[in-house]
């Protein structure tokens, strides 16, 4: 029989694994409360990134759709515009993106709202919107920006491009990550916007047809109508002659037939580009024309003429510039000319270039560069006249440069060759006129001797290479002079060298335009004593001294190159595309200086050598 002591024991005993699982479960119970007030605490408190500024905006799209923070509430639903104070908040309140694109703490039922808000704005709602991300910017350009920015982003490029260009998955690239783990990855090649074609600018309609022969490959290519390929292509009466700076060049032959036949109701409209016109008032660069005193459509470039029916003539001439009609309004370089053209009864065949078709044969034949035309059945407005002349302007195929009085392209005092060295140079120039001597290069110094060797082209445009000791000394001690037979003052693009074999004789000197070897005249043939000299200056487009008389006026130089080897008529035949850059040998070329900067005044060789052109300033680029 157990005490009564005992049996208590035994009792409390019994009862101790019930006791223990109960302080057990409370036990858990309290751990898993801490750790859930360390969830929502950390939840509450965990850190975020810095704010993203409201002011954060797309550049370069001036046709943006309106900011998020510009458009209208849904008439059915309150949006808050949130509390910059983050310390506001409870268990109750969760962070937010509001109206106002800022984030602050509110209730879950205002979040659910402002949810709504966004998701009709933008069509969704991202999970974190707040992400910096990297995104497509409608600059075309990559940038870290908030999930949210990158949304709105997106519409501007679905109005704009492709869906492959699109900020999708692929195109926006989360960096949360990847930047805290130190993961390098390969960045996302920046697609170009696709630039809005000149004939389609300020809003301006698809034309029937556009032409731009200016910049074009090759000949075939540039009677391609821009607007629809393969219907309206231009087609040759006679082929123009092709320019790639330039365009279509007629010479009083040429012309181009469209198949495009305007209608006489004064309801067309129609621009062109052109230089270099003759100056002749009654040729006529684009038209059509039943018959003599018929009503006639077009345009007489020089005088200058407007024909739309009936006609109107207005001063100054000009042989160079936009000239457009729309309706019965004509305007040059993309204002208005006084009065309207008047109005004429009868039918047109269809449009002519560089000419009239009068009853289907070439009338008026002009001489000029026809650079881009376009042809609307429709009238443009005022503001799509000047948008469309401002983007035909902008047409640069490339630069280079020219000469510019007290100006020069200097070099400083390199590549002094005796006359024992050999040496070609070509380059590419164009040229419209001629009144002095218009250097191409020369290190010559201004010093009565003129010691040195140089490349220009003559007042009768004919290509002179000269090696001088001194000219004012008497055979032997005197210099070589040979001039070419062509004249290349012609407003043309041309590939020209010189080349010279070290002989001190004028047999040594060879010329070539266009790949075709020159039929040459000596001037001088009495080298025999040194061309170097310490006060030398390598200049392009002048030289030392002469810079206000015999700079390279009306026209301009680019793809200069300077070879230490004698070019054989082979390699110059082969390297004659006024639009490529001569080919070098290992070793060999000492100077290549394309001036495709277009702005600065510095010309960078790309040879490898170093001889960088410094230029007086700005104003000796040419672009073309």
């Amino acid at each position: 029989m157990l005490l009564k002591s005992e049996a208590l024991t035994r009792e409390r005993e019994s009862k101790k694994p019930a006791q223990n699982g109960s302080v057990l479960i409370v036990a858990l119970l309290i751990i898993v409360g801490i750790i859930g007030s360390g969830f929502v605490a950390y939840k509450i408190f965990r850190p975020t990134s810095p704010k993203p500024s409201s002011k954060t905006e797309i550049r370069n799209t001036p046709t943006l759709t309106p900011s998020v923070e510009n458009q209208p509430l849904p008439q059915d639903e309150t949006v808050k515009n949130n509390s910059d104070d983050t310390s506001v908040f409870n268990e109750q309140t969760v962070k937010c993106l509001g109206a106002d694109r800022k984030y602050s703490y509110v209730t879950q039922e205002i979040c659910n709202t402002n949810k709504n808000y966004w998701v009709k704005i933008l069509g969704s709602f991202p999970t974190d919107p707040e992400e910096i991300i990297r995104c497509l910017g409608a600059d075309g350009k990559y940038s870290s920006v908030p999930r949210i920015t990158c949304e709105d982003t997106n519409k501007f490029w679905d109005t704009h491009k492709p869906s492959s260009s699109s900020n999708n998955s692929s195109n926006s690239q989360s960096i949360s990550n990847s930047t805290s783990l130190g993961i390098t990855s390969t960045p996302t090649p920046t697609p170009t916007p696709t630039p809005i074609p000149w004939y389609l600018a300020g809003g301006a309609p698809t034309p029937i047809a556009a032409y731009q022969p200016k910049g074009s490959t090759n000949l075939a290519t540039s009677y391609i109508n821009l607007a629809n390929p393969g219907t309206y292509n231009a087609a040759p009466g006679i082929a123009p002659i092709f320019n790639q700076d330039k365009g279509w060049r007629g010479t009083g032959t040429q012309y181009l037939s469209t198949g495009i036949t305007p209608t006489n109701d004064q309801t067309w409209s129609t621009i062109v580009k052109f230089t270099d016109s003759i100056a002749n008032t009654s040729k006529a660069i684009l038209g059509a024309r039943a018959a003599a005193g018929a009503p006639i459509w077009g345009f007489q470039p020089y005088s200058v003429g407007y024909w739309s029916g009936g006609s109107l003539t207005v001063g100054p001439n000009i042989s160079s510039g936009v000239i457009a009609i729309s309706g019965n309004t004509a305007y040059r370089n993309g204002i208005a000319e006084t009065g309207n053209i008047t109005t004429g009864v009868g039918t047109l065949p269809t449009i002519y270039l560089l000419a009239f078709n009068q009853n289907n044969t070439p009338n008026l034949i002009w001489s000029g560069h026809l650079a881009a035309a376009a042809i609307y059945n429709t009238i443009l407005t005022p503001a799509q006249v000047l948008a469309v002349t401002n983007a035909v302007n902008e047409l640069t195929v490339m630069s280079g440069v020219k000469g510019v009085i007290n100006n020069h392209i200097s070099l400083g005092n390199v590549l002094q060759y005796e006359r024992t060295q050999t040496w070609s140079v070509g380059c590419t120039l164009s040229k419209s006129s001629a009144a002095s001597n218009a250097i191409i290069f020369s290190n010559v110094p201004n010093d009565g001797a003129f010691p040195g060797y140089e490349l220009y082209v003559s007042p009768a445009g004919l290509l002179n290479v000269r090696l001088i000791h001194a000219v004012s000394t008497p055979a032997p001690n005197g210099s070589i002079w040979v001039k070419g037979a062509t004249n290349i003052v012609d407003g043309n693009t041309h590939r020209v060298w010189a080349t010279y074999d070290g002989s001190s004789t004028a047999a040594g000197v060879k010329i070539y335009v266009d790949g075709t070897l020159e039929t040459m005249t000596t001037l001088e043939d009495t080298l025999g004593a040194t061309i170097v000299n310490a006060a030398q200056n390598f200049y392009i487009t002048s030289q030392t001294g002469w810079d206000d008389s015999y700079y390279f006026s009306d026209g301009w130089i680019r793809d200069f190159v300077l070879d230490n080897v004698v070019r054989d008529a082979v390699y110059v035949s082969a390297n004659s595309d006024p639009y490529t850059v001569p080919l070098p040998d290992p070793g060999t070329r000492q100077l290549l200086l394309r001036f495709n900067e277009g702005t600065g005044t510095t010309a960078s060789d790309t040879s490898g050598n170093g001889y960088n052109a410094t230029l007086t300033n700005s104003a000796t680029w040419a672009i073309y």
